[in-house]
């Protein structure tokens, strides 16, 4: 007997396409935006695990375009603060790589995974 497909329980193919939107931080936003567009109409499953995906990689994509800003507007600084702002571009960049890897790795064990920061743009 199969069991509905609730927000968080994923079953054969709606595994693969949340992995797909969670891993898919390595690309930036576009797989989670792919993903929720195209299946996240067909699953519940799928769609939740997209819009936290999708949520989570615009919040890093947000606050990389700030980091780079600030970087181009410090240009005229001393280098140190341009050093700094450089690996605070790569710690958030790595982040997001890491906590989507980290959700994943969770929809792959069928789990819905709770991002750290949970802005809430897309529902």
């Amino acid at each position: 007997m199969t069991q509905p497909s609730g927000p968080g329980f994923l079953v054969g193919a709606e595994k693969t396409w949340a992995q797909v939107a969670h891993f898919g931080a390595v690309l930036g936003l576009a797989p989670a935006l792919a993903v929720f567009l195209i299946k996240g109409k067909g699953s519940s499953a799928v769609r939740a695990h997209a819009a936290a995906a999708l949520n989570f990689q615009i919040f890093v994509s947000g606050a990389l375009v700030l980091v780079s800003i600030v970087r181009l507007c410090g240009m005229f600084l001393p280098d140190v603060t341009n050093w700094l702002l450089t690996v605070a571009w790569i710690g958030v960049w790595g982040a997001g790589i890491a906590f989507g890897v980290v959700a994943g790795l969770r929809a792959n064990e069928g789990k819905l995974y709770r991002y750290p920061i949970r802005q809430t743009v897309v529902s």
